[in-house]
């Protein structure tokens, strides 16, 4: 599966609505899949809107390990 995140100067694009985004830590980013691409066009263009810089696709790279104990 790959997974992908709008980054920008800061750090990460997170929709907060459907109109409204701001930059995160990558924790709180939105995620998209190959599916909802769209999705993520169209929050680009609100973080541009929005003033955010450089904002752009990036795939994640995710990898399963062993599980742990939290």
């Amino acid at each position: 599966m790959k997974l992908y995140v709008l980054k920008c100067d800061g750090g990460y694009v997170r929709n907060m609505d459907l109109i409204k985004c701001k930059c995160v830590p990558i924790e709180k980013a939105s995620v998209f899949n190959e599916k909802n691409l769209p999705e993520a066009k169209a929050l680009m263009e609100c973080a541009k809107r929005e003033g955010l810089n450089h904002v752009c696709v990036v795939e994640l790279i995710v990898t399963e390990g062993a599980e742990i104990e939290i």
